[in-house]
């Protein structure tokens, strides 16, 4: 008789801690299973933030890409005015060489006519 009182003894244990284990295990999967679903709505949000990063950044490229091509095709061209600007002169530099070379051609060439002027070819 005391053998069967112990092994029911250990038997009713034996349930009571098969009953513990049952409930630990059901507490631990419920909190496991929200923390699965906490970490997979972070997930989700981050992945919505990147393809709209993503949206942003391909903007931006086609933003840059727009504006370098109109720059390039849009470019001011300076005026022969405007270019001529910061050049002391110009127009003095010009007139004196182009005397020198009339003046150069004159006294280089043979002119077996003297009465026809020679005149420099431009």
């Amino acid at each position: 008789m005391a053998h069967s009182l112990e092994a029911a003894q250990l038997h009713e244990d034996l349930n009571e801690a098969k009953d513990k284990s049952a409930e630990l295990h059901d507490v631990v999967t419920a909190t496991a299973k929200r923390e699965i679903n906490n970490v997979k709505a972070e997930n989700d949000k981050l992945q919505s933030k990147i393809v709209k990063l993503r949206a942003k950044l391909q903007d931006q490229k086609d933003s840059i890409n727009l504006k370098k091509t109109y720059d390039i095709y849009h470019m001011k061209r300076k005026t022969l005015e405007e270019a001529k600007e910061g050049v002391e002169n110009i127009d003095d530099c010009i007139s004196k060489a182009r005397e020198l070379e009339t003046t150069t051609l004159e006294n280089l060439c043979y002119n077996p006519y003297p009465h026809v002027l020679v005149h420099a070819i431009y």
